[in-house]
């Protein structure tokens, strides 16, 4: 089998005894690297590889090895990602908002006949008076909705595009306590699945993704909005909830993922930042209980790395921002795209072009069609990462 391999130089125990270059550091009490010395040896698989060693030659193999990766990932990562279920939609508002340039709906999607049971609210920002099918992003947000301000309605809809998103506690509860993972998470739309809550069913991320899916269905109903261009977004959680939705749904037209850390578009095996123990002890509701046999043997056990899902997008444009936390392990999620690169190259677009990790705010790595950019400032989507994936959004689009 191909294999890619990164080697650094010192080994682990030197991390974890505290001697030599570093000692590691703690985020709520889990023990974690931030020096690059420190990183241990690590292989990742090919891509282009099935797991029996066979090449893909062609891209009916390449269909065939995507199916095999989003299966791994199903049952050993993010737990069953439901299908399509049936959608019943409510318009509960549409009005011209008071400056009168944006128009705003408020779409209710239920699945049951009789409309009962788990709902989502959808919140559409359209241009007023534009003509012909407007491109859209598509997210979920962390703030409920009582204000506007809540959304990136300005730098979405004043570049000419429609935003549609959904608060994502409503789709399924995200709490902290670990107490309430196994309970209170599995509500909301959890209600639909009869394997809510067992290891090998749906997880909060799953869910997330799915409703990402749904509303693609979402939009394909609604005139003035064009399906066919559909840039995907989402950041940190809902950045990893996007990558899951993107790498599933082949509808996405463009997509753009911020700031994902452990579980997302960073490499797992090389031991930086957030780690599976992290996430898996923080965070059990989101990931399926098989993914913590890992937990401080990524290196040596796990046998997949999150390139390989990074991969299933190709050859869709994916643009992918940082920011300097080393939790977050940007230069790790810089090297995911660089081993995934070659299968978009393999199915004809440009691969992420050859330079070195970029400094913050150097735009080298952004290509065409796969890219990568970095900054500093905190955590979540700044001004000038709306700019890098508009201006990302418009080249592919056109």
């Amino acid at each position: 089998m191909r294999k890619f391999l990164w080697v650094m130089a010192l080994p682990l125990s030197l991390l974890l005894a505290g001697g030599g270059v570093a000692a590691a550091q703690s985020n709520k009490g889990f023990p974690y690297n931030a020096d690059e010395r420190a990183v241990g040896p690590y292989t990742l698989e090919d891509p282009l590889c099935f797991t029996d060693g066979r090449p893909v030659r062609c891209k009916a193999g390449w269909k065939a090895r995507r199916s095999e990766i989003l299966s791994l990932f199903e049952r050993e990562m993010y737990g069953r990602i439901p299908g399509p279920e049936p959608l019943h939609l409510q318009t509960l508002e549409d009005g011209i908002m008071s400056d009168g340039s944006l128009r705003r709906t408020v779409i209710r999607m239920r699945f049951r006949p009789d409309c009962s049971g788990p709902c989502i609210d959808w919140t559409v920002f359209a241009p007023e008076g534009h003509n012909g099918s407007l491109p859209v992003v598509l997210m979920l947000r962390f703030a409920d909705g009582t204000t506007e301000l809540c959304d990136p309605v300005q730098a979405v809809t004043s570049r000419g595009y429609a935003l549609v998103c959904a608060f994502y506690n409503d789709i399924s509860p995200d709490p902290a306590r670990a107490e309430l993972q196994d309970s209170l998470a599995f509500s909301g739309i959890f209600d639909l699945w009869p394997d809510s809550g067992t290891p090998d069913g749906p997880r909060a991320l799953g869910a997330w993704a799915l409703a990402l899916m749904r509303g693609m269905d979402l939009i394909e109903t609604l005139p003035g909005l064009d399906a066919g261009r559909v840039v995907l977004a989402g950041s940190s959680r809902l950045g990893k909830a996007a990558l899951v939705a993107a790498a599933w749904d082949e509808r996405f037209a463009v997509i753009c993922l911020n700031q994902t850390g452990g579980g997302g578009v960073t490499l797992a095996k090389r031991y930086f930042g957030e780690n599976v123990l992290s996430e898996t002890s923080r965070f059990r509701h989101w990931f399926s209980p098989a993914y913590a046999k890992y937990a401080g043997c990524e290196a040596s056990t796990m046998p997949f790395d999150q390139h390989l899902l990074v991969s299933c997008i190709a050859p869709r444009p994916l643009l992918v921002e940082g920011f300097d936390n080393p939790w977050f392990d940007t230069r790790g999620e810089f090297l995911c795209l660089k081993a995934a690169s070659p299968v978009w190259r393999f199915l004809g677009a440009e691969g992420l072009p050859d330079v070195d990790w970029p400094d913050d705010y150097d735009t080298s790595a952004i290509g065409p069609v796969l890219g990568y950019v970095r900054r500093d400032q905190g955590h979540g989507i700044a001004a000038i990462d709306w700019t890098w994936l508009l201006d990302f959004a418009d080249r592919a689009l056109r």
